[in-house]
């Protein structure tokens, strides 16, 4: 059958029982419209029971591999480092720094170990995600005066948000007091998101 339409769009010719796209590369395969023809995707997948995976979206969880020592107290940003790829589908993350590879709505989250001795004086920390250069406070810690040898705090948080193509986001935290005191633990911090829509 032919589909013509009062629009000046050429028509998409759909063959009795079947389509004009060649033949399935891929088991469980979709077929698409790429705005000239039918085409199949090689990535979308749809199983015998409807679950869908797709290979193509965005996707990573990056951890640290390195406890980052004496980075935190003076009350300048850090941003930490998270250098252990887990998975990453889109290779969008370079250890530091995401970067939104299509402009949709993004869940992005991360998960902070801190460890250190902490002195009278450290009164505050912040931790947060930076996107598109706006930072969005996820934990505030405050007050954190304490004279405890080796206090050990863990926070996750996420975060739902727009990104543009091309933006950025990334982990910052800091802390006041006694300069560069306090380190970042490596086994138990993590950075992951992905594209939701």
């Amino acid at each position: 059958m032919t589909i013509n339409s009062w629009y000046s769009h050429v028509p998409v010719e759909i063959a009795k029982g079947g389509t004009n796209a060649g033949a399935m590369a891929t088991v469980n395969g979709i077929i698409k419209y790429d705005g000239t023809r039918l085409v199949t995707s090689p990535t979308v997948l749809v199983d015998a029971n409807n679950f869908t995976t797709n290979t193509s979206q965005p996707a990573f969880n990056y951890q640290a591999d390195a406890t980052q020592v004496n980075v935190l107290g003076s009350g300048a940003n850090y941003t930490v480092l998270f250098p252990n790829r887990i998975f990453d589908q889109t290779l969008s993350f370079d250890g530091t720094v995401f970067t939104a590879p299509k402009t949709g709505l993004y869940c992005l989250g991360s998960t902070l170990a801190i460890n250190a001795a902490f002195l009278v004086g450290n009164n505050a920390m912040d931790f947060g995600l930076v996107v598109a250069g706006a930072l969005f406070r996820l934990n505030t810690f405050n007050p954190f005066n304490c004279a405890s040898a080796g206090l050990f705090y863990k926070n996750s948080s996420s975060l739902l948000i727009n990104m543009n193509l091309g933006d950025t986001a990334y982990v910052s935290v800091f802390a006041t007091g006694a300069a560069n005191t306090i380190s970042i633990e490596a086994g138990a911090c993590c950075i992951w998101g992905y594209l939701v829509c």
